[in-house]
């Protein structure tokens, strides 16, 4: 993966796996707001342990997860 800000990352996985099935937006178990803040590209206020579980449900390999949360903390110190 390229140096994405988060939601670019977060979107490219999750479309690409909803896109196949892997998941739904309803199993990944992140709220409404979270999701929608993502989509507008505004910081989201997740602990980092919501977020771990979110990206556990997405069965991602553990480079993409260490990927996302690498970019995460990045972008919400920023």
């Amino acid at each position: 993966m390229e140096n994405l800000k988060f939601p670019a990352m977060f979107f490219r996985i999750y479309d690409r796996k909803t896109a196949s099935g892997e998941i739904t937006f309803s199993r990944i178990g992140i709220s409404k707001s979270a999701f929608t803040a993502l989509c507008q590209n505004e910081k989201i206020d997740m602990t980092a342990d919501e977020l771990s579980s979110v990206l556990a449900k997405m069965n991602l390999s553990e480079e993409e997860t260490e990927k996302l949360l690498s970019a995460y903390k990045e972008w919400i110190d920023a």
